[in-house]
Parts: C-alpha cells; sequence; structure tokens
C-alpha cells in the first residue's frame, strides 16, 4: 500500500470515530431559554432539552444557574422554577458560561467531552480530540463571576429568595447572605454592598439612572 493510500485509510479511520455531529459537520447550538412568567417565579420550560444538549446531570446545571443568577429555585419535573423574575437574557448568558467552561473543549471546540474527576479534579475529557484538561474558568465564567463579585462598595443585581422578621430581603451569594432593607420575597433589584460582618453583606439599593 502506497503512503497516500496509508494516510487516506488513517483519515478514513479517524473519521469514522468521530461524533455524528461532527462527522456530518453540522453546527452544534444550544437550544435558547423557553421561559414564562407564574406570578413571582420564572418558569424554564426546556431545562430538560438542555440538560439532553450539553449531556451534564441536571444537578450539576441547575445548580450552577442558580448560583450565577443568585436566586433560589428548584427542578420540577422538565422544568426550572426560579424564585424571582429572571430575564431570558440573564439565562441566556450563564449557560454561555457553562458551555465554555463545563462543555465546549478548550482546544477543538467540540461540545462532545464529558466530565471526569481525578484526585479531586474536575477534568475535561473531549471524545472528539481527545485533549484531557482541567475544569478551569473561561473568559465567560470570570465576566459572570466579576459581575457577582460580594465585596463592600460592589454593585450587584439580586432576586430576594426569602424575607427575614424584620421584613428584610435575603439571598444567598458566594457564601455571603445578602441583606436588603425592606425589600419583598421575589424581587429583582441592583444593590451596592455597603458592609460585610462575617458571612453578612448588608446592601441598600442602587437608584437607576
Amino acid at each position: 500500500m502506497s503512503t497516500l493510500e496509508d494516510y487516506q485509510a488513517l483519515l478514513g479511520k479517524a473519521r469514522s470515530a468521530l461524533p455524528e455531529t461532527l462527522a456530518s459537520g453540522e453546527r452544534w447550538t444550544l437550544p435558547p431559554a423557553d421561559i414564562i412568567k407564574e406570578g413571582r417565579f420564572t418558569i424554564l420550560r426546556n431545562f430538560r432539552e438542555m440538560v439532553n444538549a450539553v449531556r451534564r446531570e441536571d444537578q450539576h446545571l441547575s445548580k450552577y444557574l442558580l448560583q450565577q443568577l443568585g436566586t433560589a429555585g428548584q427542578m420540577d419535573g422538565d422544568r426550572l422554577i426560579f424564585t424571582g423574575r429572571v430575564t431570558e437574557n440573564q439565562i441566556g448568558s450563564r449557560l454561555d458560561d457553562y458551555v465554555a467552561t463545563y462543555v465546549r473543549c478548550s482546544e477543538c471546540g467540540s461540545p462532545d467531552t464529558k466530565l471526569q474527576r481525578q484526585d479531586r479534579v474536575l477534568m475535561l475529557q473531549c471524545e472528539a480530540c481527545g485533549a484531557h484538561q482541567p475544569v478551569k474558568a473561561r473568559k465567560g465564567q470570570r465576566r459572570a463571576e466579576a459581575g457577582a463579585q460580594v465585596r463592600e462598595g460592589g454593585v450587584l443585581e439580586v432576586t430576594i429568595a426569602s424575607v427575614g422578621p424584620r421584613g428584610e430581603g435575603q439571598v444567598e451569594m458566594e457564601g455571603y447572605t445578602v441583606i436588603v432593607p425592606k425589600t419583598p420575597e421575589g424581587t429583582t433589584l441592583r444593590v451596592r454592598i455597603t458592609r460585610l460582618q462575617g458571612k453578612l453583606a448588608f446592601a441598600e439599593p442602587v437608584e437607576d439612572a
């Protein structure tokens, strides 16, 4: 067999091993968020479709979205329910960050990957090119974290998940309980952190310009 024939045979074998979506040239995309508002709740109706698309555990994706959006919520069958008003753009932005961090291969860009934990390190293994690298914050993820940083003087967008005995709104974020005076449950607003005390972050609403 000639060198050219050897190469063509190896190339054909490599193509046959590719996932169907890559072998066909089809461009993978995440389904757009399908949301509805019901009272003080926002419902992501196609959450299950997104879980299937990224091939990850539903608990992993739901926990990520709730933490990044700074709100409470729960899964309900194929849906994910957020406490408060969450926009399609907010959910879409966090989903993009999730895909960049936990789904797409940093070497070839393929979504055909799987998560594995080795010696307490979460690894992303690509089934297309074989890359095997630790999961780390990508550009989009760092942007999300910077927008939600709890620090004195920091401005955040929060959705109040519960109300304390004195009517103060509360929400968990980055290990802190953010407290906003006289704010009803389910309210989404921008706040400025005025003081940190232990794991409490006291905040005040920010007036829109």
